[in-house]
């Protein structure tokens, strides 16, 4: 895990990221601060949370552009 400040469609925030996850998770307190769309997915996906809780998920922001800056100040943009 790695806490750094990114942004999110230009809303900057302090996340905590696995850069080996396949996906990232957002809250879904930034909804209404993305201003991106949420689809439905076709198959939902059950996660595990570090605090053990499992979490539906069955929403989808696609566009969405994260960008964060690493510790030694290099760049890294996902869409």
């Amino acid at each position: 895990m790695v806490a750094n400040m990114i942004t999110l469609n230009s809303h900057k925030l302090y996340a905590l990221l696995d850069p080996g996850a396949a996906y990232f998770f957002i809250s879904c307190r930034f909804d209404s601060k993305i201003n991106v769309p949420r689809s439905k997915l076709k198959l939902g996906l059950v996660v595990s949370t570090p605090l053990k809780e499992i979490v539906d998920i069955n929403d989808v922001y696609k566009g969405c552009v994260m960008t964060c800056t690493t510790s030694d100040d290099k760049s890294c943009f996902i869409d």
